[in-house]
């Protein structure tokens, strides 16, 4: 997609990936698109802000209250690169589903192998559901160690990162539902699907232990 290209220009985006019925060959036409989106540590909020003026003015972003939604891009989901495993509490079998079955855009510095070793557990219901790769070695590269002016350019973006997250949980502050926000993670999804599609899938096991 052009505009997952786009969002290359925000140094902070470690990886952009497809979620949801996209992610599945599952649309129709007036379907938006779902991102899923890995940061770097720290740098959440201030890659949120960016990707959501960057979408804006591409004229891609779904709005809350669109009615056509067709091609529309929906920025629903936020890690950072130090909060990739799935909380204990949210692992069953849907949730698996829905790690297998991101599609990768793009990526920097091989991190959607970090987010499929972070999420092994996965195998527990999906054992086939992907190749998982081995846990990679933590390599320091040269770009990130130290040095005056890469310490004072951090100290301005934490200053931006800090601001921009204030504001945008003001922002939220009456419009919030059931999303999830925590340390390294946003995810906006008004409509969670877990309970009803578990329900569901238990009912049909149901049926069919009696059919046979």
């Amino acid at each position: 997609a052009k505009a997952a290209s786009f969002l290359k220009l925000i140094p902070w985006i470690k990886m952009v990936g497809v979620t949801g019925s996209l992610a599945m060959k599952n649309t129709d036409k007036e379907d938006d698109i779902d991102f899923l989106i890995v940061s770097t540590t720290h740098r959440l909020w201030l890659t949120r802000f960016l990707a959501t003026l960057m979408m804006e003015l591409l004229g891609k972003r779904r709005h809350p209250l669109d009615k056509e939604n067709g091609d529309k891009i929906c920025l629903n989901m936020y890690l950072d690169e130090a909060h990739l495993a799935v909380p204990k509490k949210e692992r069953d079998l849907f949730t698996a589903h829905e790690v297998v079955q991101v599609k990768l855009l793009w990526e920097r510095g091989e991190i959607y192998n970090k987010f499929l070793t972070e999420n092994l557990w996965v195998k527990k219901y999906l054992p086939n559901a992907v190749s998982f790769p081995r846990p990679l070695p933590f390599r320091l590269k040269a770009s990130e160690r130290g040095g005056l002016m890469k310490i004072v350019a951090e100290s301005i973006f934490d200053f931006f990162e800090n601001l921009s997250k204030r504001l945008q949980l003001w922002y939220m502050q009456s419009r919030r539902t059931t999303e999830v926000i925590s340390d390294g993670v946003i995810r906006f999804h008004p409509q969670d699907a877990r309970k009803w599609v578990l329900e569901k899938y238990n009912r049909e096991l149901d049926r069919l232990d009696v059919v046979s």
